[in-house]
């Protein structure tokens, strides 16, 4: 939720500008709303970098997403940048533009599609994993208060708590929400005083008690009284550390069996 708020936010300069580049064609004109549009942008940027910056103190969150996704998402905003160079050029052709009036075209072009790229890509890497990074954090907070109801039993140090089983889209009455899974978070503490390192399989079930799936994870360490998610090694391979989920289910998971061995580190 708060990823979307963010987007939406930092979004505004770029609509001003846009709308000012409807309004206006001339550079002197679009001078002002240009550097309103700017101004607003560096403010919001600078509080969701420091939002980061923050994140990575406390929870140790990278402050950029991994490779793959940053690699995923220059691919996209090139191949955009390239489309859009081609169809200019074969427009430019086929009217017979001029040399250069054409190249004067271009300049304007990607000047314009410039600053909506650039939007894009700190949107990608800073304002939008703030805001994801905020709602993960949240997630987190209702383990903690989860696991302060729980009593806890020397014989058995380890607990497991599913506190997020949700489909991450935009709507949940959109197409594309209706066909997505539902991502689930564990989160496991030690209620010992002694770090350990724990084996824990961990079933997931619908409401109507069918098994949906399994998750085991090998060599978990846990610290005295510390609380973590429930991650496989392919999962923190391919996602960032704030979209890490312990499964992903057609449905809703209504409650988990879990078992485990444990070891004193």
């Amino acid at each position: 939720m708060f990823g979307y708020i963010f987007i939406l936010i930092s979004s505004l300069p770029l609509l001003v500008f846009i709308f000012s580049l409807m309004s206006h064609r001339h550079y002197k004109v679009l001078i002002r709303p240009l550097s309103i549009s700017v101004f607003i942008w560096l403010v919001f940027f600078g509080i969701a970098f420091g939002m980061n910056i923050d994140y990575l103190r406390k929870y140790q969150f990278p402050i950029l997403p991994n490779h793959t996704e940053i690699f995923i998402m220059g691919g996209v905003i090139f191949s955009l940048a390239f489309i859009i160079f081609l169809v200019s050029i074969i427009t430019s052709l086929v009217q017979r533009t001029p040399f250069r009036k054409m190249l004067h075209l271009l300049f304007n072009l990607f000047g314009v599609f410039g600053f909506i790229f650039l939007h894009l890509m700190m949107v990608f890497l800073f304002i939008l994993p703030a805001g994801e990074k905020a709602d993960y954090i949240e997630i987190l907070k209702r383990a903690h208060k989860a696991f302060e109801k729980m009593p806890s039993i020397e014989e058995q140090p380890i607990a497991a708590a599913i506190v997020e089983s949700q489909q991450h889209c935009y709507s949940s009455k959109s197409s594309s929400c209706r066909d997505s899974n539902y991502e689930n978070l564990v989160v496991v503490k030690n209620f010992s005083k002694q770090n350990l390192k724990v084996n824990i399989e961990v079933q997931f079930y619908d409401r109507n008690d069918q098994l949906m799936q399994t998750t085991s994870v090998d060599h978990m360490s846990l610290q005295a009284g510390a609380e973590a998610p429930l991650l496989t090694k392919e999962t923190k391979k391919n996602n960032s550390m704030w979209k890490s989920w312990s499964s992903s289910t057609d449905h809703r998971v209504a409650y988990i069996k879990y078992r485990y061995q444990y070891s004193e580190q």
